[in-house]
């Protein structure tokens, strides 16, 4: 938790108006994308969890230690939030527009007999804080996040009846390993995998929400490009 503490100051701090004029600082934009395999489990369900695959996206900025630490970065932030700056291994940022992608899509059903439900679910993490993070000899980093979602559950065909669609509101922790940020190209591992609240679900009393389980697990290829940005 103090690591979450010290990257939440630290972004706040250099965002922090001063007067010193712009400089430009290197960071990466780190875009991930490939399978994940998962479910979403309901109470209404019967049988086993059915599963599904689809894609996994991430978007972000990157920010080395290096940088954080340099003279032109450092100058800008105010005096007490400079050990802050200085603790921290890195920087990972997710502008709010590129919050609002899906960071996981289960749209394909496979496996299962014919008679028994599917399912497809997109999902949304505006928000990340790790909980552990490491940076060497990989990046590895447990996170948590609030999962925001869509899913929609077909039944037993021969039953004639329409699909259910229902919203999820859940918590996740997000174990995650991937390969080091100075290569162009990388590759991350990892999951994600929490309860949830299951809006509309039949079996829950007077058509209410009920407690359900989202879990899946993804491969992503990172690509990195290196810019210059503005602080």
């Amino acid at each position: 938790m103090p690591d979450t503490v010290r990257r939440i100051s630290a972004l706040v701090a250099l965002a922090l108006p001063v007067s010193a004029g712009a400089a430009k600082v290197p960071a990466t934009v780190n875009i991930g994308i490939g399978p994940t395999i998962g479910t979403v489990w309901v109470r209404s369900m019967a049988g086993p969890p059915p599963v599904s695959v689809g894609v996994a996206l991430r978007a972000e900025g990157w920010v080395s230690k290096k940088t954080l630490q340099s003279k032109k970065v450092m100058r800008r932030v105010p005096r007490k939030y400079k050990g802050m700056v200085r603790s921290m291994d890195d920087m990972h940022v997710v502008p709010l527009p590129v919050a609002l992608l899906p960071d996981q899509a289960l749209v394909v059903p496979v496996g299962g007999e014919a008679d028994e439900p599917s399912v497809r679910a997109v999902g949304w993490t505006p928000i990340s804080l790790y909980l552990s993070h490491a940076v060497q000899p990989v990046h590895a980093s447990i996170g948590a996040a609030p999962r925001v979602g869509w899913v929609q559950v077909d039944g037993d065909p021969s039953d004639d009846l329409d699909p259910t669609h229902h919203a999820w509101l859940g918590l996740d922790l997000n174990p995650e390993l991937e390969s080091a940020m100075r290569r162009i190209v990388g590759v991350a591992v990892g999951g994600n995998v929490g309860p949830g609240l299951v809006v509309g679900d039949p079996a829950a009393q007077s058509g209410g929400a009920s407690v359900g389980l989202w879990a899946d697990a993804y491969l992503r290829v990172q690509v990195r490009k290196p810019i210059k940005v503005s602080i």
